[in-house]
């Protein structure tokens, strides 16, 4: 194998393939070229690993036939530094390499749909949720100018005219561009004039869509005022812990200000908002009443089943480590609580 070839932004160079790359680990975010190329070379470590693995999208794109584009998801270990494990990469562009082509010559007369097809049922590809996925080919398209999905033209079209649109009828492709362009004039306040017509899936949908989003004021206010009546009606948490992940990408106030409200309800003390706390307001958990709120809700929950797999899970965030010891060896005041706190801790 050339030294040209040692990275898979390379293999796709090589096939006249414009590349861009996303970090899909936590939040689907673009990398900066000069980043990336870093990292694929082991020189750089990844800001956001999970399990000791970099999850991540990696696109050669044709702006002239964009259906010749390339779309690879892999996941790839990581080393102790987090950085890319070198033997991993040197094995998966060994296998894209004797899938795509015979040598590296050839690669350039390969046809893009080879490369594309080299990538499938490999051990490190990935497919991510439905709901990722389009966010990030919303996010791909907005990034390099390329214009909107016929999807997006179905939610304009019940945007501007709801009641001769059928609400059901909206694409999840539709619904992901039209959140990345919550900024253009007029989308985010005709989004929010008619989001009572939303149903609880609507929301659940929207939710995957929105939350790494930094919402204008309109929409949050009206999320908001959502959640509020949520909170105070006999309705299950579903669309509660659907509308509180909408707003985990908004400044530290407003995320504060509705975790503590969510946290403080009925509807705090269950696995729907419980998971959404754990899975999207994790860095939040630094707030000591939001911390001890939490953590009590999880122990009335199901008698504290979840307890244990739940601090594991955290403990995994070095950074949050002080704070979930400096709260679970603080007694309760409360005699049930207290009792389940010991009784899951030992101590």
């Amino acid at each position: 194998m050339t030294d040209q070839l040692l990275t898979l932004s390379a293999l796709l160079e090589q096939a006249d393939l414009e590349v861009a790359t996303y970090d899909l680990s936590r939040q689907i975010q673009r990398i900066d070229h000069a980043d990336w190329l870093a990292f694929e070379r082991g020189e750089r470590a990844w800001e956001n690993p999970v399990q000791a693995a970099a999850t991540f999208a990696i696109v050669g794109l044709n702006k002239q036939q964009i259906e010749n584009s390339v779309v690879w998801f892999f996941q790839l270990p990581l080393d102790e530094r987090m950085h890319l494990n070198l033997g991993a990469r040197d094995g998966l562009i060994d296998q894209l390499l004797s899938r795509a082509a015979a040598n590296a010559e050839n690669l350039q007369a390969e046809e893009a749909s080879d490369l594309q097809a080299a990538a499938k049922d490999l051990s490190a590809s990935i497919q991510p949720p439905v709901e990722r996925r389009a966010k990030f080919h919303s996010m791909l398209r907005v990034d390099n100018q390329l214009a909107s999905t016929d999807d997006y033209q179905l939610v304009k079209r019940w945007l501007d005219n709801p009641e001769d649109q059928d609400v059901d009828l909206l694409p999840l492709q539709g619904l992901a561009d039209l959140s990345v362009r919550l900024n253009q004039p007029g989308v985010a306040q005709k989004l929010s004039a008619n989001a009572h017509r939303l149903s609880v899936r609507h929301w659940q949908i929207l939710a995957h869509l929105l939350e790494n989003e930094a919402l204008p004021a309109v929409l949050i206010k009206t999320i908001e005022t959502q959640l509020q009546t949520e909170l105070t009606s006999d309705r299950d948490a579903s669309k509660t812990a659907a509308l509180l992940q909408s707003l985990a990408g908004c400044d530290t106030n407003c995320r504060e200000r509705n975790l503590l409200r969510s946290l403080n309800s009925a509807h705090g003390i269950s696995g729907d908002v419980i998971g959404v706390v754990a899975g999207r307001f994790w860095n939040d958990l630094q707030h000591p009443d939001i911390c001890r709120q939490f953590f009590s809700n999880v122990l009335l929950f199901n008698e504290g089943t979840s307890f244990i797999p739940v601090v594991r899970q955290l403990m995994t965030f070095e950074q949050l480590r002080p704070f979930i010891i400096a709260c679970l060896n603080q007694p309760f005041e409360d005699e049930q609580l207290e009792a389940l706190r010991v009784k899951h801790l030992g101590h």
